[in-house]
């Protein structure tokens, strides 16, 4: 009976270990599937995006296409080919296979294709859109949203490579047009499998798409569903219109399964009658250490939230659901000027400053006390009295049945900021007053040389309002060739960095809104700002200056035909009494030639005292008049000379005239 009794104790100590062991070892089987799993979904939900990720920068050519277009008067086949080239060479995840661009044809029915990059591919120009219906499809679909890029259901080719196309319908000069790309899931799925060696995986995507009456149904894009997986992640997402579905399928292979080891050892081990009771033990005391592990890992987890609180460098507040306040960290103190024991039991309407409408803080909260997020400003006052801002966040805290207990508040202190704000609106007002009051015209643009910015002054000189200009390029202000070419000269200083005209002041051309041109004094410069560049030119008429200068060569080509064709001798020497010029009548009466008298010193040459006397009173100011000897510098002939010399004030520097009259005939 005792035998009987030990054998069915031992036998139930069997079956309990047994049964014990089994449902430890499922246990562990659970938490490593759980583990293998939760790993299955980070790799799977890191590859969708991924995946996503290639697929949303595949469409940036397609925008960047567009604004060519929107941009340009006309374009050329070249100029297009030239762009994808370019777009394609920047691009850093690339799997837009054929751009193309379509627009309708004369009747405005149908739409063909007029420039592509992939003349033998499905967006040949010489096939008619109506034998490819899921391009045809696609561009009605864009033109159903203009301006968003609208991702179409997929085809497949002859070849058996899947694509879609992508479309964005815009508006350019020459009226509406589509650009389109094929999007190849082949080379995106191609790609992520050959850079992360994924093993043990497979893709299949589906996906609705828009259509003209509305969402379609759910189609195959790529791949097919796998029954016998052992496990699958599946990402919803909407990337350009389509709803698409990415789901992974994972088998053994994928980082080598489920870690099952211990399961099957501590199987194995409960079999073993002399290990169960350790293994429960074990098992135990694993579980109570983990416990106590995490209880600890949760409590210094705590501590290290409420530190960073009370250090943090922003106000925390935390309030019962009726605004009492609870907890204030040291930066409130700081800011507000109340301690903790005098700010904890208080409401915060105590740092109100009455600059606020009651409506305002009725609406915030109305926001928190519906369960939402509040986000602000707010102009408080500090015990002291003084007013200062505040930029806050108040969120609700819930409890497990999702009833509101709490409010915490985060606000941090922006006193300086809101003073440097108003600081640089009133520099921007002053600023503006400048630009608006200065006398020349200053012109803004940007590096597509549209204008921005039109002042008053420029109004006056050009003859347009600045609603005429702004947002149109700034190569209407100039006549041909510069009007042509502008877009050129921009584009050229931007790939190249070389200026010829910026930081350098001349003379250009301009043309009024008349079409009449006139000239201008333009000064350049670069503004670098965050992230881009504007160029800013001053412009002033010159159109009075040139007429001055004009008249005044005339006047000067009149005064030289006087002096050279003058029936007596004219002679000019400067204050030191140096011959700086003379004309051909006064070389004749002294019997000599130009060239020898230029450059000659009358001081020293000079010998009669009436005649030296004459020149000292001319260089000191003194119109002079008299008649003197003088012998002719040829053949050494005497003759008499009736003498003017007066003196008149030239640029620099002080010049005199003096006046032979010719021979005496007595």
């Amino acid at each position: 009976m005792r035998t009987a009794l030990t054998w069915g104790l031992l036998i139930l100590l069997v079956v309990g270990g047994i049964a014990g062991s089994y449902a430890l070892s499922e246990a562990f089987r659970s938490d490593a599937r759980e583990a293998w799993e939760a790993q299955a979904t980070r790799v799977a939900q890191w590859l969708s995006a991924t995946l996503l990720g290639w697929l949303e920068e595949s469409y940036a050519p397609l925008s960047g296409l567009a604004i060519l277009f929107e941009n340009s008067r006309e374009v050329s086949e070249v100029q297009f080919l030239g762009a994808t080239d370019g777009l394609e060479a920047r691009a850093t995840a690339f799997f837009l296979d054929a751009k193309a661009i379509a627009r309708p044809q004369v009747d405005g029915d149908e739409w063909s294709i007029k420039f592509t990059n992939d003349p033998l591919g499905p967006l040949s120009p010489d096939t008619p859109l109506s034998r490819q219906p899921e391009i045809l499809e696609n561009i009605k679909v864009a033109l159903d949203h203009p301006d968003q890029v609208i991702l179409g259901r997929p085809f497949s080719t002859e070849h058996g490579a899947r694509y879609s196309p992508a479309a964005l319908a815009i508006q350019d000069t020459r009226g509406p047009l589509v650009v389109i790309g094929l999007v190849n899931y082949d080379a995106i799925v191609k790609g992520l499998f050959d850079n992360h060696q994924l093993e043990g995986l497979q893709l299949q995507i589906q996906g609705r798409f828009k259509e003209p009456g509305g969402p379609g149904n759910l189609r195959e894009v790529f791949g097919k569903s796998v029954p016998v997986a052992l496990y699958s992640v599946t990402t919803r997402t909407v990337s350009a219109g389509a709803d698409l579905s990415i789901t992974w399928y994972m088998d053994q292979q994928f980082s080598k399964g489920p870690k099952e080891g211990l399961a099957n050892l501590t199987f194995m081990g409960g079999i073993v009658g002399t290990l169960i009771v350790t293994a429960f033990i074990a098992f135990f005391m694993q579980r109570n250490q983990t416990i106590t592990r995490r209880v600890h890992e949760a409590t210094s987890e705590l501590k290290k939230v409420s530190e960073a609180v009370a250090q943090s460098p922003v106000s925390v507040v935390i309030t019962a659901k009726d605004g009492t306040i609870e907890y204030v960290n040291p930066t409130f103190s700081k800011v507000t000027g109340y301690s903790t024991d005098e700010a904890i039991g208080q409401n915060p309407r105590v740092l109100k400053s009455g600059d606020l409408p009651q409506s305002f803080y009725q609406e915030l909260w109305d926001t928190i006390l519906s369960g939402k997020i509040w986000q602000g400003e707010l102009i408080n006052r500090k015990k002291s009295g003084e007013e200062f801002w505040e930029s806050a966040s108040i969120s609700p805290i819930v409890n497990d049945e999702g009833l509101i207990t709490h409010f915490v508040a985060v606000k941090e202190d922006i006193t300086e900021r809101k003073r440097i704000e108003e600081q640089q609106k009133e520099n921007a007002a002053r600023t503006r007053a400048i630009v608006d009051h200065a006398a020349d015209g200053i012109i803004t643009i940007n590096e597509q040389g549209i204008i921005e910015e039109f002042n008053p002054a420029a109004e006056r000189i050009f003859g347009y309002k600045d609603t005429e200009v702004v947002g149109k390029n700034v190569n209407m202000l100039m006549p041909e060739p510069h009007h042509s070419q502008h877009d050129r000269y921009v584009q050229n200083y931007l790939d190249t960095g070389k200026a010829k005209i910026i930081g350098v002041a001349r003379e250009m051309i301009a043309q009024c809104k008349d079409g009449t041109t006139f000239p201008i004094y333009l000064a350049v410069s670069e503004v670098q700002l965050k992230d881009r560049r504007i160029f800013s030119g001053m412009v002033r008429d010159i159109s009075e200056l040139k007429q001055a200068e004009e008249a005044i060569r005339e006047k000067a080509l009149q005064l030289r035909t006087i002096f050279e064709k003058s029936p007596i001798g004219i002679l000019h020497f400067d204050n030191d009494g140096i011959v700086l010029d003379c004309n051909e009548r006064h070389a004749e009466i002294m019997g000599s030639t130009r060239e020898k008298i230029i450059g000659m010193n009358l001081k020293e040459e000079i010998k009669d005292d009436n005649l030296r006397a004459a020149v000292s009173g001319a260089l000191a100011g003194e119109q002079t008049e008299f008649e003197a000897e003088y012998t002719s510098v040829s053949g050494g002939s005497h003759k008499v000379f009736r003498l003017r010399a007066s003196t008149f004030v030239g640029i620099g520097k002080q010049q005199f005239v003096f006046d032979p009259a010719g021979p005496r005939t007595d």
